[in-house]
C-alpha cells in the first residue's frame, strides 16, 4: 500500500485536516494545555437581503407611527386645524341645509335629539375660516355648553341652550352680557333672530351666571361658533 486511504470507505478527519469552519485559539503559554481548545466566534456578516428586509420593516414602522399620529389629532371628535379629515367633512357640511335662517327655536322641540343642525344659514362656508373656528373652539372642549363645530350642532344641545335663555341676570351680569354684544362680530349671539339667537343667548346667560365668563370670553365664543358662513378672521 502507498499509505493512502482505501477507496469506498469514509474515515473521520485526521487531526491534521484543516477545518475552515472553526479556528481555535490557544495561547502559546496556555497554563492548561490539557483543556480542550476554545472555538473562536465566526465573524457575523449581514447579507444584502437581510439589510433590505430591515429597511422595509423600518419604513413600515414609520408609516404606522404617522397613521397613529393622524388618529391622535382626532381624539374625542376634536379635529386639529388642517387635518386631512376636515376637507371631506367641509365638503359635506357646506352642502347641508338643516341649519337655516328661517329655523326658529320653537321648531327644535319636534326634532329628534340625535339630529344635527348642519350647514351655513346665510353665506357659503369658507374652508380656511372653518378651520380657524374649529381650532379656536378646541380651547373650550371642557365646556359642554360650547359646541365643537359651528356647522354641526346636535339638536339635543341646541334645545338645552334655548332652555337657558330664561336665566335671569343681575344688573352686573347684564352689563357683562351687553358688553359681549358690543364686542361680538355679529353684535349679538347671531346675525339674525333665528334659533341661534335664542340658543346662544341662553348659552351666554349660563356661561356668565354659572361659569363666570367675562364679556370678552362670551364674545369670543360667539365669534367662533358663528354659523352664518363666509370668510372672516
Amino acid at each position: 500500500s502507498d499509505g493512502g486511504r482505501p477507496s469506498g470507505r469514509s474515515f473521520p478527519p485526521s487531526p491534521t485536516d484543516h477545518d475552515n469552519s472553526l479556528t481555535t485559539i490557544r495561547a502559546i503559554d496556555d497554563p492548561f494545555p490539557d483543556e480542550p481548545p476554545v472555538p473562536a466566534r465566526r465573524a457575523t456578516m449581514t447579507s444584502p437581503r437581510r439589510r433590505v428586509s430591515a429597511v422595509i420593516v423600518a419604513v413600515a414602522a414609520l408609516a404606522a407611527g404617522l397613521a397613529t399620529s393622524a388618529l391622535v389629532t382626532q381624539r374625542g371628535g376634536k379635529r386639529a386645524p388642517g387635518s386631512p379629515a376636515m376637507a371631506p367633512r367641509f365638503e359635506t357640511l357646506h352642502r347641508a341645509t338643516s341649519n337655516r335662517c328661517s329655523l326658529q327655536a320653537g321648531e327644535l322641540a319636534a326634532m329628534p335629539g340625535s339630529m344635527r343642525l348642519e350647514g351655513a344659514c346665510c353665506s357659503a362656508m369658507d374652508l380656511a375660516t372653518y378651520q380657524r373656528q374649529v381650532a379656536g373652539l378646541l380651547a373650550y372642549r371642557a365646556v359642554p355648553e360650547v359646541p365643537d363645530d359651528p356647522y354641526s350642532i346636535p339638536v339635543l344641545l341646541a334645545k338645552e341652550l334655548v332652555g337657558y335663555d330664561t336665566i335671569p341676570l343681575t344688573a352686573a351680569q347684564q352689563r357683562v352680557y351687553d358688553d359681549a354684544v358690543a364686542r361680538a362680530k355679529e353684535h349679538g349671539p347671531c346675525c339674525c333672530a333665528c334659533w341661534r339667537w335664542e340658543a346662544f343667548g341662553g348659552q351666554a346667560r349660563f356661561l356668565i351666571t354659572r361659569r363666570q365668563f367675562t364679556a370678552v370670553q362670551v364674545a369670543t365664543v360667539w365669534d367662533l361658533e358663528d354659523g352664518c358662513g363666509g370668510a372672516h378672521a
